[in-house]
């Protein structure tokens, strides 16, 4: 077959306006493969976004970490750290390559034990509210109650 540039786009083609087709519609929808490895734990800077010290360099965002550790209970890590061929314990298992169990970790960051400044992600699968979670809201509403008798007490005086 011969090329057909010479002749009219209406003779070329059965349709009387080119087709235009979006890229989008010609490529397969691509879904990022899903690392279940990586969501199952928590490295040590997910934990240190999580307790917001991002801006922090290593050295004290480790410290914090064994602070923690040492007096608010953070869990252990769950790889092994070896010194000299000994395996560490206590807060010195904590490193640059530490990992925490994700379940674990967000269960200590929620419950009132760490994680002070930091809240729970929203991704955060959990389908009933924690006890810290029930009397923060609890104290809340209570508020919310107060101020709004004081201001009809208020309203009733102003009326008199």
């Amino acid at each position: 077959m011969g090329e057909i540039h010479h002749l009219p786009l209406s003779a070329r083609t059965p349709f009387a306006a080119p087709i235009h087709l979006a890229v989008a519609t010609l490529r397969p929808t691509v879904r990022p493969a899903l690392d279940v490895a990586a969501r199952r734990y928590v490295t040590v800077t997910e934990a240190a976004a999580k307790l917001a010290m991002e801006d922090a360099a290593p050295r004290t965002i480790i410290a914090h970490l064994r602070a923690l550790y040492d007096h608010a209970g953070l869990p252990d890590p769950e790889n092994h750290r070896f010194v000299g061929g000994v395996p560490a314990v206590g807060a010195r298992r904590i490193h640059a390559g530490s990992r925490w169990d994700r379940g674990r970790f967000l269960a200590w960051l929620d419950n009132g034990d760490g994680g002070r400044g930091a809240s729970a992600p929203q991704q955060h699968p959990a389908p009933a509210a924690n006890g810290a979670t029930r009397r923060r809201l609890a104290d809340q509403a209570a508020a919310l109650i107060q101020n709004e008798s004081l201001s009809r007490a208020r309203a009733r005086e102003r009326r008199a």
